[in-house]
């Protein structure tokens, strides 16, 4: 008779913390540049808050610390956004811009509100009204909240009788809006300022029109804008004043408007504290007391600034990498920050460390994926991938250059043919394996001392996976295939216009990523099934974590599969290409353009359960572990809870895993745990 009383007990060592909420890969923040890499196109100072707008949001109490927030999927995922305008009234933020649909027929209009920056909503476009009944509303520039009104501008154009039109909407409440007759087939109107009683619209035409009401329009040319754009308006002291390519021009009443006050090519302007200020698409900047007689007061060392506001005793100006500050309109500080801006195209984890490798041997570390700092780098070669494995950080790149490092930190240059080009790295069965140009394969047990192989091909190999006891490298239309890294094979993927770029593995699934949204799977990758990825964008790399395949591409195009085969597009917030992700410490980090990395919500906690069998099979104590699939898991054993030994391993390729112990059979009590792996 079995005395042996079973005490199980769980112990999850990997387990996760709580994070966002739900959907953590569709909650991405911006790690690097700060406050985020989309470029700023607008900025608004309205409710206490500095925001600034372009293809992603950023928001600022004090004009010098900002947050990135992620819009997410307001119109579904995969959908671009580029937010040109926002105004605060009635309680409500309202935010104008354009769409585009990945893989879809040009842009589309969007229209949103939010309360607090952070929750939005979409709201429904009016079509027509009197003057144009079937008029349908292409784009929208820029918006407005003044006199009770929230006032729209774009451009639209009626189907019907094929013509442009300008497009105004108004709305009390930002939520039902109406279509006003504009008087004009100008359809690029795309600035608005109300003051003295007045809404004034300019386009990007040279046309201007005024309203008492944001009803009722008028067309007032007057001042020989005709044909040259309008970028930006402003008004105070009792003067409109209108800023563009021929410079600054001012009107007491919106239509007779004054020549040249101001002939410097000009890009915004902006009034507070008693200045007028005006800033340049080449950063210079203007100045004036009374927005007539004007001051050139040098550049901001930033490049093309886009857009200015006032408030809190601050000027904000937003361009192409700067977000500038000045409490005088004379001296600016850039905040934007940035550990590179150089492309990255390679990223991986271990030793509770990220790296990222790119252009010019950029290499990077972080041990939480939130701050980054520069590597010692022995190369200026550029960099396109990094694999660990072995205590070794090994990353490879142009010249035939391979680097290694301990601790993701400093590096030493492994060897270097001095030709050609690594494309690919990764690390399995106890050795690193490189592909790249003209068919080339390295082999390295230890990361620094490379052997040549033969792969048999002179096309370059470009993707490169282990798993399932195989090394899988991609060969255009093709793969290659290898138990060890040595001897290869070549398996034809018979699936018309394929080109493997990436190559990743988890959950016993190789999954091969390409351009026009390309995703193959294969279990024993011979046999290869062509999947619907939802998308036609490019896709670069595969990688693998908790249970999770992230598939990595062109703007827009970030997608997620637990098993490979069904696929879900995920909003990342940005439109800049990502190259590579990496999976660590409970969340991905996907790099990219312009020294791109932004980092997901943490992964939600391992559902795992470890439960006695039912009676004994053959002496033995039996056990059963659920836990997500692809999953590695140690089984140990303990009599005391201090010491504990190891039993076996399991890999979960079930939604349950049976585990005999024999050794239970003698002893009056043992306790359980599973370690993840």
């Amino acid at each position: 008779m079995n005395r042996f009383t079973s005490t199980i007990g769980l112990l999850v060592l990997a387990g996760r913390l709580a994070g966002f909420a739900a959907e953590p890969l569709d909650q991405w923040l911006w790690r690097n540049p700060l406050p985020n890499g989309n470029e700023p196109m607008a900025v608004t100072y309205a409710n206490g808050l500095f925001v600034a707008v372009g293809g992603a949001l950023a928001a600022s109490a004090d004009g010098t610390n900002w947050v990135s927030r992620n819009l997410g999927p307001v119109y579904g995922v995969g959908v671009n956004y580029a937010i040109l305008g926002t105004a605060w009234g009635n309680g409500l933020w309202v935010g104008v811009g354009l769409g585009n649909q990945l893989g879809g027929a040009g842009d589309f209009p969007v229209l949103w509100t939010s309360p607090d920056l952070i929750t939005w909503t979409p709201q429904a476009l009016p079509v027509g009204n009197a003057e144009n009944p079937d008029g349908i509303v292409d784009d929208l520039f820029a918006v407005v909240y003044a006199n009770g009104l929230f006032v729209a501008a774009g451009g639209g154009h009626d189907p019907v009788l094929q013509r442009g039109f300008g497009a105004i909407l108004t709305s009390t409440d930002g939520v039902h809006w109406t279509q006003q007759r504009s008087g004009t087939s100008d359809n690029s109107l795309s600035e608005i300022v109300y003051g003295n009683g007045l809404f004034v619209v300019a386009s990007g035409s040279g046309t201007i029109l005024v309203s008492p009401d944001a009803v009722n329009w008028s067309t007032k040319a007057s001042g020989g804008f005709g044909g040259i754009a309008v970028t930006g308006l402003a008004y105070a002291r009792g003067l409109y004043l209108a800023v563009g390519p021929l410079g600054i021009r001012a009107s007491t009443d919106g239509a007779a408007w004054t020549n040249r006050v101001s002939s410097l090519d000009t890009q915004a302007i902006a009034y507070g504290n008693g200045l007028f200020v005006a800033v340049s698409s080449g950063g210079q900047v203007q100045t004036s007391a009374d927005g007539l007689k004007w001051t050139r007061r040098g550049t901001t060392g930033a490049g093309n600034l886009m857009d200015l506001s006032y408030g809190n005793g601050l000027f904000v100006a937003v361009g192409t990498g700067a977000l500038l500050v000045s409490t005088n309109g004379l001296n600016w500080l850039n905040l934007v920050s940035a550990v590179t801006t150089t492309i990255l195209e390679g990223a991986a984890y271990g030793q509770g460390t990220f790296v990222a490798v790119g252009f010019g041997g950029t290499i990077l570390h972080s041990t939480d994926g939130a701050r980054w700092s520069l590597s010692a780098s022995t190369q200026s070669a550029d960099l396109f991938s990094v694999a660990y494995g072995g205590g070794i950080f090994v990353a490879t790149g142009q010249q035939g250059t391979i680097l290694a490092s301990t601790n993701g930190l400093d590096w030493f240059t492994a060897t270097n043919t001095g030709t050609g080009a690594f494309l690919d790295v990764t690390y399995g069965d106890g050795q690193f394996v490189a592909v790249g140009t003209g068919g080339a394969i390295l082999t390295a047990t230890n990361g620094t001392a490379w052997m040549v192989q033969d792969s048999g091909l002179a096309p370059d190999l470009q993707g490169l996976a282990y798993g399932n006891g195989l090394f899988v490298a991609g060969a255009g239309a093709g793969v290659l295939t290898s138990p060890d890294g040595v001897a290869w094979t070549e398996q034809a993927l018979n699936v018309p216009g394929a080109g493997i770029v990436g190559l990743g593995y988890g959950n016993g699934v190789f999954v091969a990523v390409g351009g026009g949204g390309l995703i193959l799977t294969s279990t024993n990758a011979v046999d290869w099934v062509t999947n619907s990825s939802g998308t036609s964008a490019d896709l670069y790399r595969v990688s693998y974590g908790d249970g999770t395949f992230l598939v990595t591409g062109s703007p827009g195009a970030l997608l997620t599969s637990t098993n490979g085969s069904d696929w879900m597009l995920r909003e990342d917030g940005t439109e800049t290409p990502l190259y590579a992700a990496a999976f660590g410490r409970d969340t991905f980090v996907a790099v990219g353009n312009g020294g791109a990395i932004l980092q997901s919500g943490v992964m939600p906690p391992i559902v795992a359960r470890l439960s006695p069998t039912p009676g004994w099979t053959n002496g033995a104590f039996g056990l059963s572990l659920s836990a997500p699939l692809g999953g590695k898991w140690d089984l140990q054993a303990s009599t005391n809870l201090l010491d504990w030994t190891t039993l076996g391993t399991l890999t979960i390729t079930n939604s349950q895993m049976p585990f005999l112990d024999p050794g239970a059979a003698d002893l009056r009590q043992r306790f359980y745990r599973a370690v993840s792996r």
